[in-house]
């Protein structure tokens, strides 16, 4: 399945997210990968300009492009990639020294077609509600691989062999994407395996708004994948809706305890986490059951 030399192409789509990029190429200048590898940036902005003041390592090149979305960003950049292994990781990404290194290690010592890595979220000492939330729910890498058979683009690698059989990643869709791509590769038999030190960090969400602003995009991201597909739902009625949007979600209760415990956070924090899960979940199902109506009249 590899050759004697292994080369990497890295793929990261970016949307005005030059200063969190920096953070993530210096760490890529840092790799202890010893093999060449080039990183294939993805401007899906191209009105707006690279900095002059961006340090851009040797191997890497910005490309743009301008249908909106990152899985047309990262297919642009699947056009050109030169690697016989691809590693996705996002703009706002922190990648550990040994990311590329133990990724690749990873999928010749396991004879695996796909390697989802760790997906670390940080926040700083005096976390607030939004970063507490995020550092909870974010990123459950490990159970989207192991129960699910897909990894999110934040951190995956996969053949080249792959890519070349499954193809483009369907660029109808806003979210979700990386898990129709997997989900296509599962059913092709393309084997997919955990990886916790192949790592990256990633920053919590500090607002409430971003927290609403991600729920939104995932549950509209989902019913563009049912109509795409064409199993697309009628909405329930409105009584059931509600009750949808709102219902008390205690089987998390223990994820949370465990959580506040184990970030040394006084216990009150998990009334207002419980309740905020009620609202962030709650506003992406409010806009998942509009988004659906829109399609159900196309």
């Amino acid at each position: 399945m590899y050759s004697e030399e292994i080369s990497v192409s890295v793929i990261i789509p970016t949307y005005k997210d030059w200063s969190r990029l920096y953070l993530c190429l210096k760490a890529l200048s840092n790799q202890s990968l010893n093999d060449t590898f080039e990183i294939l940036v993805v401007n899906n902005a191209p009105n707006d300009i690279t900095p002059k003041d961006l340090i851009i390592p040797e191997n890497c090149s910005i490309l743009s492009e301008s249908r909106p979305g990152s899985y047309a960003a990262r297919n642009k950049a699947l056009s050109i990639a030169k690697g016989n292994i691809i590693a996705f990781t996002d703009s706002d990404c922190i990648p550990d020294k040994d990311w590329l290194k133990n990724g690749v290690d990873a999928l010749k010592s396991n004879n695996v077609s796909r390697i989802g890595g760790a997906v670390e979220v940080f926040a700083g000492e005096s976390p607030n509600i939004a970063e507490v939330y995020d550092l909870i729910f974010a990123f459950p890498q490990q159970g989207y691989v192991e129960d699910m058979g897909w990894a999110v683009t934040a951190n995956l690698f996969v053949t080249r062999e792959l890519v070349q059989n499954i193809g483009e990643f369907n660029t109808n869709l806003k979210s979700g994407g990386d898990y129709e791509w997997g989900i296509r590769a599962l059913e092709e038999n393309y084997s997919i395996i955990y990886s916790n030190d192949t790592l990256v960090k990633h920053p919590a969400r500090d607002s409430v708004k971003e927290l609403l602003k991600k729920a939104k995009r995932v549950r509209i991201g989902i019913e563009d994948k049912n109509y795409d597909e064409g199993r697309l739902d009628k909405c329930p009625k409105f009584f059931r809706q509600l009750y949808v949007m709102f219902r008390p979600r205690y089987y998390e209760l223990e994820t949370i305890k465990n959580k506040v415990d184990e970030l040394g956070l006084d216990r009150k924090y998990i009334k207002k986490i419980l309740w905020l899960r009620n609202l962030v979940l709650g506003y992406g199902d409010y806009h998942a059951f509009k988004r659906r109506r829109e399609l159900n009249k196309r």
